[in-house]
């Protein structure tokens, strides 16, 4: 009896010196200066995953990558170490009780932390971004203009060395270039044709630059500069050309066929029934989903004069598939633009019987199959402090960079030639953008 009791009150002992040492192993900071920062919140997972940086120069802790559009932050657990023996948001609320507190990060708070020695302290202000545009919506901001003084064409490619512009000017090839359309500079170029000679409309980008039609020859430039000739053959009369996908050229063909360069021959990939557009369609090559090259063509107008509004697709030029379905598509238009872009197609502009259309901004998530609506908003500087008006248009060059940046180049408005110049960003290709 006597050695039970004597076995309990050892056990009790122990348990009250363990608990003892355990409360006296709690270490706090010699110093008021807060190394890591999070938030906890009461309605979503994800914010404790996004980076607080502390600018200990300023007395600041911000993420710089916003929360989502439309996440709540009215109810925040700011968690920091180093263990201080006091922080303190606003000069009111603990943040070492026993119970979580929640703070509304609507506005900027000030934390204050204090030292080991109880008398050392310091305050942060701690401030929570979150994204206050739809990610839905598009900012362009306008760039410098070219010189379109006497262009009657014009049309402007991604390179590996940026943006080229070619236009016609007065029946000469002139070349603009620019690494992010901030500004232009003029290239000299040589060519032994003239610009009147020179399908530049549909001037696309293939494996050795930039590849521009003139009857059976095909003039080729790394960035515009110098131009080498390359004649080819056909037992049918070329239109124009289409796009480059997997290292060939494509060509629409008289007589609803498409036709492949294949070494200096051009040969029938395929024969299109006479829904197929034969002009003013818009072109685009990507990579979809599953990362196989994908070429589009959009709207334009088929052999009977009619508009489109159909969406085609293919992966070798031979087999093409009509993706639109009518209830959601685009609308008929020719002349429009067309990119692959934020996980989808992006369409601008466009015109319907000499009309400009008005749904000139669209979006497709899946491809092509349904379109909707996207805002946007035009402004002069990247502060927005200025909003500027933007002329819809038709036959524009419409790019991307690869970096998340889009451009809309030049185009038409009536009989006037545009040649001004935007950069932009659908928000939703920003990282934390999300629905």
């Amino acid at each position: 009896m006597k050695k039970t009791i004597y076995l309990v009150v050892t056990m009790i002992i122990f348990i009250v010196v363990f608990s003892c040492k355990k409360k006296d192993t709690v270490v706090y900071s010699d110093t008021a200066v807060v190394s890591a920062f999070y938030v906890k919140s009461h309605f979503s997972n994800d914010a404790k995953n996004y980076t607080f940086v502390i600018d200990e120069e300023n007395k600041l802790i911000y993420n710089p990558d916003s929360f989502a559009y439309g996440m709540r932050v009215d109810s925040l657990t700011p968690v920091l170490a180093p263990k201080f023996t006091d922080a303190v948001i606003d000069g009111e609320i603990s943040l070492n009780g026993s119970d979580t507190v929640w703070i509304d990060f609507r506005t900027e708070h000030v934390l204050t932390v204090t030292a080991s020695d109880q008398q050392t302290k310091q305050s942060y202000v701690v401030r929570v971004n979150v994204h206050k545009v739809d990610p839905d919506s598009f900012v362009f901001v306008k760039m410098d203009a070219l010189d379109f003084t006497n262009v009657s064409m014009s049309k402007s490619v991604m390179t590996e060395e940026g943006i080229v512009c070619l236009m016609n000017k007065g029946g000469e090839l002139a070349v603009a270039k620019s690494v992010n359309s901030v500004s232009w500079e003029a290239v000299e170029t040589q060519i032994e044709i003239s610009a009147d000679e020179l399908d530049l409309e549909h001037a696309t980008v293939c494996e050795n630059g930039i590849c521009v039609l003139s009857g059976l020859d095909i003039y080729k430039s790394r960035n515009g500069a110098i131009w080498e000739k390359e004649t080819t053959t056909s037992d049918f009369r070329i239109l124009h050309l289409l796009f480059s996908l997997g290292g060939k050229l494509y060509a629409l063909g008289d007589g609803h066929k498409i036709m492949r360069l294949n070494g200096n021959k051009w040969e029938v990939a395929n024969e299109t029934d006479r829904g197929f557009p034969v002009r003013g369609e818009a072109v685009c090559v990507g990579k979809s989903p599953t990362g196989i090259e994908v070429a589009y063509v959009a709207g334009g107008i088929d052999s009977d004069g009619n508009y489109l509004s159909s969406v085609w697709s293919t992966e070798n030029g031979s087999y093409w598939v009509n993706l639109s379905l009518r209830e959601n598509s685009f609308g008929k238009r020719a002349y429009a633009s067309l990119i692959q872009y934020a996980s989808g197609l992006i369409m601008i502009g466009g015109e319907n019987a000499d009309t400009i259309v008005a749904d000139d901004f669209l979006y497709s998530q899946d491809y092509g199959i349904n379109w909707s609506k996207v805002d946007t908003t035009f402004k002069l500087d990247t502060a927005g402090m200025e909003r500027i008006e933007y002329v819809e248009r038709c036959m524009a060059s419409l790019l991307a960079d690869g970096i998340g940046n889009i451009y809309i180049i030049g185009g038409r408005f009536g009989n006037a030639i545009l040649g001004d110049a935007w950069k932009g960003r659908l928000n939703r290709a920003i990282p934390g953008f999300k629905k």
